[in-house]
């Protein structure tokens, strides 16, 4: 079953983990299908580590490739002060478990050199100063290379973190969902996707290296499969959506959703 929005539906923000996951490995099989020869898309991970305190130094980002491994643990010599009490220590609440992070990294087959990199953007990414930071840093480093980005925002809780700033879009697209495109070879402009909530999701060019033709990446169908696949047919529409829509969306959605028998 298909969900009852057109495009991105608001309610899988609250399934971002899972939903996350399926982007990234769908967007890889659909681009594996279409590669020259020695090309490839491959899904990266990393850890984000965020700090809720703005004086902290910014978070960094583990690679997961990197484990603690269990030891065999040394029996201790029974003549040792076992008599001296431990110290009491402070207790806190620690955050709940670090986010995975997953974006889809097109290479060469051989030497595995990085051509375009695709990130599909996560909260973390956008709520709080320091992973809006992380993320810039990020970003930075995969154009410092030479090169490409493709940036792909469905959240629509944050500030916008791309790299096209707010300011370029029309005053009616900066709550919108969009997708923005820097290739390698042309920094100095951005290739702009910007929808809402009722509008169908894009069919994006993805650049590859110059001398490449660029593929494609269609949203709509990896969207449709993703909610498919992940048994979404069970949300609960009777409920408002988190972060809430516009008065004006809401109102939209609550005939889409009546129209579609979910209210």
């Amino acid at each position: 079953m298909k969900s009852p929005f057109p495009g991105m539906d608001p309610y899988l923000e609250a399934y971002w983990p899972d939903v996350h996951s399926s982007l990234a490995t769908y967007a890889r099989d659909f681009l594996n299908r279409q590669m020259p020869k020695g090309v490839r898309a491959r899904i990266q991970e990393s850890i984000a580590v965020e700090s809720d305190d703005p004086i902290d130094e910014p978070p960094l980002t583990y690679l997961p490739d990197v484990t603690i491994s269990s030891v065999k643990t040394r029996t201790r010599p029974r003549n040792l002060a076992s008599s001296i009490k431990a110290s009491t220590p402070q207790f806190f609440t620690l955050q709940a478990e670090r986010e995975t992070i997953r974006s889809v990294r097109i290479e060469t087959a051989q030497g595995g050199r990085l051509i375009t990199a695709i990130e599909f953007l996560s909260p973390s990414n956008k709520l709080r100063n320091v992973g809006r930071e992380d993320y810039r840093r990020k970003r930075e480093d995969v154009l410092a290379s030479g090169a490409s980005i493709v940036e792909v925002d469905l959240i629509r809780a944050g500030r916008n973190v791309t790299a096209l700033p707010s300011a370029k879009l029309k005053p009616q697209q900066r709550s919108h969902m969009k997708v923005v495109v820097v290739r390698g070879w042309m920094q100095g402009r951005a290739e702009v996707y910007a929808f809402s909530v009722r509008d169908p999701l894009p069919t994006l060019n993805i650049p590859l290296r110059k001398t490449d033709a660029d593929i494609t990446l269609d949203l709509c169908s990896i969207m449709v499969q993703l909610y498919e696949n992940g048994l979404y047919d069970s949300i609960d529409y009777t409920l408002d959506p988190e972060p809430e829509l516009s008065p004006a969306d809401a109102a939209w959605g609550d005939e889409l959703l009546r129209n579609a028998k979910k209210r």
